[in-house]
């Protein structure tokens, strides 16, 4: 196998390994056939970090084991982004845009980027999480109380 296929091969494997489930949602009318689930810790916390871009169609739907007051931040994260945090039925609970940070610089410690990093709170308990591309929550005229329909993997195919 030359260094070039190798190379290409080891890249795919990588990418099939970090991708997350797709599960397509519809929500204010709108087709999102490439949201991203993030289930476990691992994914939860990754999120939407690196990526150069969110498609229009894309974005995050973080799934929780229960409901109670999150929050996020937007570490490594390189886009705006629309966060909208729901409660157990589906209902939204609050909605915000968040903003990339500077990145990390060379003499700063891991913790004290971190401690700088504005947290975005879900302002009351939420179960699910939603991250779409910055203008879509507003494009949609999302609103705390409606109810999107999510569609959820069963509990057998969760991971």
């Amino acid at each position: 196998m030359t260094p070039r296929i190798l190379t290409i091969f080891l890249l795919s494997l990588v990418s099939l390994v970090l991708a997350n489930d797709i599960v397509p949602q519809q929500f204010g009318g709108c087709e999102f056939p490439e949201m991203e689930l993030a289930v476990t810790p691992e994914e939860c916390q990754r999120g939407l970090m690196f990526r150069q871009d969110v498609p229009a169609t894309g974005g995050m739907l973080f799934v929780f084991p229960e409901e109670r007051e999150r929050h996020f931040w937007m570490k490594n994260t390189l886009v705006p982004l629309d966060i909208v945090f729901l409660d157990s039925q589906g209902a939204i609970v609050s909605i915000s845009q968040m903003l990339p940070e500077p990145p990390r610089r060379p003499e700063e410690t891991e913790d004290a980027y971190e401690a700088r990093l504005t947290s975005y709170p879900s302002q009351f308990p939420a179960r699910y999480a939603i991250e779409l591309r910055a203008g879509m929550a507003a494009y949609l005229q999302l609103q705390p109380g409606d109810v999107l329909p999510l569609n959820l993997p069963s509990a057998k195919d969760a991971k």
